[in-house]
């Protein structure tokens, strides 16, 4: 039986390429009446049964088929996945053939699903019996999607569930939609929605946002209402497809088409994975049939230059096989006349990219100075070329370059003084004229030596020159050091009180605290006010410098007050009454030599200076 069925297919295969149809479809039947599970032959007899004029039995025999493939792809087999995308598309040509598409389209669907990896045939198939579809059905088609998509959304009232809503004064009724949708396709966009719709079919799913705003978008721009458009056209190119300008710069306008291409969901955020892309790529919209809709849109609301921008977008992006490219190039060509003439030409010589560097350097210009962006240290920059093109209008741009690059402090002290800016431009311009400029690329402006600096601030220069080991030359050398007081003079430095830490203007000095274990109560609020005001005026008389040959006998050292200063405080102070529990025994005890210069008084006990201080 297996030899008989191998020369039956070989003896049908001959009669059909010979054109004899009826013998071929004897020899595919008996076939089947030797094996009836042999699907092979049943896809053929279905074949050749169209062929004949007899979509009946092609489509009894492709649902055999079918049901014999799908049995044997649902035990895991995956080999016969390729003759089953045969059989599904043997019957769907059995129901267009039978006057259905829609059910031709159901099948294909069906076939899409089921066999993985083997739907190019399938697909094929699908976009040729969408084709037969009439614009009404399309129409229709596209207006439920629209309305789905903005029915309300549950979780926000002013959102729908996939566009945002349009109020109701302005929003198409559902008859004035389909109308307008009908129009549109039959205008132009028809090959479009076909292939949106096989696109997202392909990927299991009804069209999304982004084809159902394209579709809105093209239906209330034809209604008139042009504002409403752009933000659907808007979003549509949002989340379209995108390119990478990587993958665009090496094949130039040639990376996606206008319809198939542009149904690939986009990628945001990816790296590129081309070869030698190590950089995040930038995405760009390439929906070339959205970009055109865009610029129908813009030129509606009379933004010829955006208009033009994105036409010339659309042109770029197209493939060359577009059928929309002739009236892409038309619309163009209309939009150049339109324009200013340095926008033109930006566009004809550079394209896309020319235009928009323009329209960038235009909106920067009209920029407030503190709204530009600028780079770190501009402002910097910019003003020492002020002032070294102020000296030197002519410098050749390398030897600015090689200035500006030059420490800020020092290129700064060289442009206060004319001659050290002569010396070094000078200095530089010849490097550059007798080594060239790589060499000046790596050549070290040497710094100002320290002669050179006197010799520039004259004479009353301070400070000292670098290396130096004194101590303080940091900042000796930036002329910050003082000289040291005058020494005291023998016999006078035991005269003075020391007081580490004169206490601040305005502010009272700090308690002296009696020994652990004692007590000493406070003085009352308000008295002793006297002898706290003398004592602290006396504490913050400090005795001045002495002058060149006046008198030496009050010593003089910063932070020192004079025992007769303090003395003269304490005797204008008022007796206060012992406290009991208080103590007396604490004595200030002055050097034995004050009272042997004659100190009236060689000691201060507490209770002369207790009104000085608040003991809590």
């Amino acid at each position: 039986m297996f030899a008989d069925c191998l020369d039956l297919k070989a003896a049908a295969d001959a009669a059909f390429k010979a054109g004899r149809l009826d013998e071929a479809a004897a020899f595919y039947k008996e076939m089947v009446l030797l094996d009836p599970g042999n699907a092979l032959a049943l896809c053929n007899s279905s074949a050749v049964s169209l062929k004949c004029g007899q979509p009946e039995d092609a489509l009894t025999s492709a649902e055999r088929a079918l049901a014999l493939l799908a049995h044997q792809a649902a035990q895991g087999d995956t080999s016969c996945l390729p003759q089953l995308a045969k059989a599904y598309y043997r019957k769907a040509q059995a129901w267009l053939a039978l006057g259905s598409p829609l059910t031709a389209i159901k099948v294909l669907r069906q076939g899409l699903a089921a066999c993985k990896g083997c739907q190019q045939e399938i697909l094929a198939a699908l976009r040729l019996t969408v084709d037969q579809l009439p614009c009404s059905w399309l129409a229709k088609y596209w207006s439920r999607l629209i309305k789905d998509a903005q029915a309300p959304n549950p979780l926000s009232s002013r959102d729908g569930l996939l566009l945002k809503t349009i109020p109701p004064e302005r929003r198409l009724l559902a008859e004035e939609l389909q109308h307008q949708l009908e129009g549109v396709l039959e205008e132009g966009w028809r090959e479009e929605a076909c292939d949106l719709m096989c696109a997202a079919w392909a990927r299991g799913r009804k069209p999304g946002r982004p084809e159902v705003a394209f579709f809105r978008s093209a239906a209330y721009l034809r209604a008139g209402h042009p504002q409403l458009a752009l933000r659907d056209v808007r979003l549509a190119l949002v989340y379209g497809p995108q390119a990478s300008l990587v993958h665009l710069s090496r094949s130039a306008g040639s990376s996606t088409s206008s319809s198939s291409q542009a149904l690939v969901p986009s990628n945001k955020g990816t790296k590129s994975s081309s070869e030698g892309a190590a950089a995040v790529p930038v995405e760009v919209p390439c929906w070339s049939a959205a970009l055109a809709l865009q610029s129908a849109v813009l030129e509606a609301e009379g933004d010829n230059v955006p208009a033009a921008l994105s036409m010339a977008k659309a042109l770029e992006f197209a493939a060359p096989e577009c059928e929309a490219r002739e009236a892409y190039e038309a619309a163009l060509e209309r939009l150049l006349r339109r324009i200013p003439e340095a926008c033109a030409r930006a566009l004809q010589e550079r394209g896309s990219a020319g235009l928009e560097a323009l329209l960038a350097a235009e909106k920067e210009e009209r920029l407030p100075e503190f709204l530009r962006k600028r780079p770190k240290y501009y402002y910097y920059y910019e003003w020492m070329r002020k002032r070294i093109h102020e000296q030197y209008p002519e410098l050749p741009e390398p030897v600015m370059d090689k200035l500006l690059t030059m420490e800020a402090t020092e290129l700064d002290l060289i442009l206060q003084y004319p001659q050290a800016t002569q010396q070094t431009v000078e200095r530089v311009l010849g490097v550059y004229q007798e080594q060239g400029p790589e060499y000046l690329e790596t050549y070290r402006v040497p710094l100002l030596s320290w002669e050179e600096v006197k010799a520039l601030k004259g004479p009353g220069t301070i400070g000292l020159p670098l290396g130096s080991e004194a101590c303080g030359g940091l900042l000796a050398g930036m002329g910050m050091l003082q000289e040291p007081p005058p020494a005291l003079p023998e016999g006078e430095e035991d005269a003075v009180l020391q007081i580490t830490a004169a206490p601040a203007p305005n502010t009272a000095p700090t308690p002296s605290l009696p020994p652990t274990g004692s007590s000493t109560p406070a003085l009352p609020a308000g008295e002793g006010g006297m002898a706290d005001s003398a004592c602290i005026s006396a504490s913050q008389q400090v005795v001045p410098p002495p002058s060149e040959g006046g008198d030496q006998g009050d010593a003089w050292r910063p932070g020192a007050v004079a025992v007769s200063a303090v003395n003269a405080a304490s005797s204008h102070a008022i007796p206060q009454q012992q406290a009991p529990g208080s103590l007396s025994c604490h004595r200030i005890e002055l050097d034995s030599e004050d009272e042997a210069d004659g100190g009236s008084e060689g000691s201060m006990s507490v209770d002369d200076l207790e009104d000085l201080y608040e003991l809590d």
